[in-house]
């Protein structure tokens, strides 16, 4: 009776749990891998406030624990099955790509291919393959490397470091075939190397081939796992984790699921949380036991001496009966298969055509949302105007026609009250030089007025720009005249303190500020109402006015006061992914605009419009909540409609997993610059979907430009509305934004691209 092959059924059951966790990770646990948990609260009875910070314990929630982010283990261990059995098997299949070739035509006696295995053995044994791996793997090239990137390192450094051991016993196998009695049989009866080779060498060798390769794959598992404890992994990133002492310590973490990098990240925590390394390694030991199982049995099943694996393999590879077959097929079976090989490829070419077709006419096409637009379209929209109004419910009403849903019961509309809103609907700024000619500057091209009301004024010009009033506070010599002021000697927050210092304690008649280079001029918009005016100028008005000092001013203001009200727009496409139940991402689209900028603000309300409508129609069972949110005011920081949401957020601020802020898309096409500070690690989805749609953007060939966002605490407020709803929200933030290019420069982006690549990032992206 035969006796049982254990190794095989026991290598076996661990090989098809492998590959079934592989292909079906959601079936075997709901825990989402990405999640991380910073910080866990609790109070005793007494009162008392506990607070706890990973990693955490094997528990309920977590059967295995967690690593020192906060994720699930368990989930970490199921979703990395697939990216590291991925590698060590694409490792494996790429030394079989060197090793067999080579190793045959050594065997035969090719002197290049003994030559090449030779030297590479020599090396690799004089150097250990791990640490030539580990010194290449870290330099700051690999380290830095993105996923897919990464993936071809991490397979190529791994394939070429230790494809000679296994084509050094291929050749030598090879050798030994070539020197057993039969092959000079088969010399003697006349057949050819490539004969002998296919006929008879390789029959005999590709019983081992299999078995090397199971036992190759637990090798590559080996050294991928020995990578790890040296923080040597897929997607390696650094992170400084402190900076106290004036020493900065770095924290290496992989975001993506995979064994190497649990076991590189929680080395540090092997005595405090040894299950972060026991159950990683357990992985590993689990599956390079399998692989090795696998190899064992096979080779008693295919080198037993009662097997006919040979016997069939060689009659499978005989040449002449290939070439025996293949005259028999005759012309007439040949015509038949010309005219079924015509008919597949017709039936392909027509697959592709219509996936091509199909592809077309679902690219997205920001114009396309001029069917749900139900109102005519306005020459200015600014808050508080009956247009802002009727606007907001154009959008309201193109949000039920869309499909979206309303994100309360109060319906699409979220209306919150303003300080005051002057506008200037006549202006005038002419300037007399010391030989009185007269030039006149223009409202929102030249200059714009920052403080109203109704008044005319006239006076000298008075260059301050080379003074630091700030340290002085003396203002006696510049009453009566208009003070030209350089922003750039002065911090953000000592400016505002010095004009409001001057336009308030002074009898100066106004205070022209100096516009920084590279800077728009601000919308001319506000609530303040002073006996001066105040007006920001471009640095090139401000070089005129410098060279007129002296000379003379007449200035003219007509304010208009607008209602005190804003208008929010705010509908949800609601998830149906249990596995992140009600977590959403935020979609910010402003819909304010002044009549220098209608084209652009008309385009990027349909594009807000187009993403959500193509959004819903690719809605799938498993999607997260996605709410898009058009603001009101978005022309002013005093009134943008943020800082309503950020005061009372219409959602949950700890389900919301991410803000995009698409306001600032002025262009239609031009140059993508892009902000990600405001999605750290610690908030891992925002950290990853940034991480996805840069990766995305990149394999476009669209550059990104830096969208300047200053973080450091004492720079709260400088561009606050880029970082409110960071702030006031606890919600992660990123911002895009397309500038015009400089002259000549070729757009790298249109709105339709991004729109495509946006789609493709929030669908692709589970969690």
């Amino acid at each position: 009776m035969k006796k049982r092959n254990l190794s095989l059924m026991i290598g076996s059951c661990i090989f098809i749990v492998l590959v079934f966790t592989m292909l079906f990770p959601q079936l075997l646990t709901d825990i989402n891998p990405y999640n991380a948990q910073t910080l866990r609260s609790w109070t005793y009875e007494n009162g008392k406030l506990n607070l706890e910070a990973p990693p955490y314990p094997p528990s309920k929630e977590n059967p295995l624990g967690t690593d020192e982010m906060g994720r699930d283990i368990l989930g970490f261990i199921i979703y990395g099955t697939k990216l590291t059995l991925t590698i060590s098997i694409l490792v494996v299949m790429g030394r079989f790509l060197l090793a067999v070739p080579l190793g045959v035509a050594a065997g035969f006696g090719s002197y290049t291919a003994k030559m090449m295995i030779e030297q590479c053995s020599i090396i690799f044994s004089a150097l250990p393959a791990l640490l030539i791996g580990v010194i290449v793997l870290k330099m700051n090239f690999f380290a830095n490397l993105y996923k897919e990137q990464s993936i071809v390192a991490f397979i190529l450094v791994l394939t070429v470091i230790d494809w000679a051991k296994l084509g050094k016993v291929i050749m030598e196998r090879v050798q030994e075939i070539l020197a057993k009695p039969f092959i000079k049989g088969e010399i003697a009866i006349g057949k050819s190397p490539l004969e002998i080779s296919i006929e008879n060498v390789i029959p005999h060798l590709t019983a081992e081939l299999v078995i090397l390769f199971f036992m190759e794959v637990a090798r590559a598992l080996t050294m991928m796992m020995q990578f790890g404890i040296f923080s040597v992994f897929v997607g390696n990133m650094g992170f400084i984790a402190d900076t106290e002492g004036g020493q900065t310590t770095f924290m290496n973490i992989s975001y993506e699921p995979e064994w190497a990098s649990m076991l590189g990240s929680a080395r540090d925590y092997i005595r405090v949380a040894p299950w972060t390394v026991l159950f990683p390694g357990l992985a590993f030991f689990v599956s390079i036991l399998g692989f090795n199982l696998v190899g064992e049995g096979l080779r008693k099943e295919l080198q037993e001496k009662n097997s006919m694996y040979l016997v069939h393999l060689r009659h499978l590879l005989r040449l002449k009966k290939l070439k025996l077959v293949y005259r028999q097929i005759g012309s007439f079976r040949r015509k038949h298969i010309a005219i079924l090989g015509v008919i597949l490829s017709g039936i392909v070419f027509t697959i592709i055509g219509v996936g091509l077709w199909n592809q077309h006419t679902m690219a997205f096409q920001y114009e396309n949302a001029k069917d749900v637009v139900l109102h005519e379209s306005f020459d200015e929209v600014l808050i508080g105007t009956e247009e802002s109004k009727k606007m907001a419910e154009s959008i309201a009403e193109a949000f039920e026609k869309i499909g979206l849903k309303p994100i309360n019961e109060k319906g699409y509309l979220s209306v919150y009250e303003t300080e005051d809103i002057f506008v200037p609907v006549e202006t005038s700024l002419k300037i007399l030089s010391k030989s009185q000619e007269e030039e006149e500057l223009i409202h929102g091209k030249d200059f714009v007025f920052q403080s109203f009301g109704n008044k005319t004024l006239d006076g000298a010009i008075y260059d301050a720009t080379e003074k630091d009033l700030l340290s002085t506070m003396d203002f006696g010599e510049m009453k009566d005249q208009f003070v030209l002021l350089n922003t750039n000697i002065y911090s953000g927050k000592g400016f505002k303190y010095l004009v409001k210092r001057m336009i308030t304690e002074s009898e100066v008649k106004g205070i022209i500020c100096i516009l920084p280079m590279g800077k728009e001029l601000p919308y001319s918009m506000g609530k303040d109402v002073y006996d001066g005016v105040i007006l920001w100028v471009t640095p090139e008005a401000g070089n005129l006015l410098k060279r007129q000092a002296g000379g003379h001013m007449e200035m003219m203001v007509k304010s208009r006061k607008l209602e005190s009200i804003g208008r929010n727009v705010a509908g949800i496409i609601p998830g149906n992914d249990a596995q992140v139940g009600e977590e959403a991402i935020i979609i910010g689209v402003g819909y304010n605009y002044d009549r220098a900028h209608k084209e652009t603000g008309k385009q990027q309300i349909l594009f807000g419009l187009e993403l959500a409508k193509k959004l819903i129609e690719q809605n799938h069972d498993r999607s997260r909540t996605i709410i898009f949110v058009f603001w009101d005011g978005t022309l002013s920081d005093h009134y943008n409609g943020k800082i309503a949401y950020g005061k009372e957020p219409l959602y949950d601020p700890e389900k919301s997993v991410l803000y995009m802020d698409l306001t600032k898309l002025h262009k239609d096409k031009g140059h993508l610059y892009y902000n990600s500070e405001q999605a750290p690690v610690t908030r891992y989805f925002a950290f990853s979907f940034s991480h996805q749609l840069e990766n995305r953007l990149r394999k476009e060939n669209i550059p990104l430009k830096e969208y300047p966002v200053d973080m450091f605490v004492g720079a709260k407020k400088e561009n606050y509305m880029d970082k409110i709803l960071y702030y006031e929200a606890n919600t992660p933030t990123i911002i895009m934004s397309i500038k015009e290019e400089p002259l000549g420069a070729k757009p790298s982006i249109n709105l339709d691209e991004l729109g495509e690549i946006l789609l493709q990032t929030i669908q692709n992206n589970n969690y």
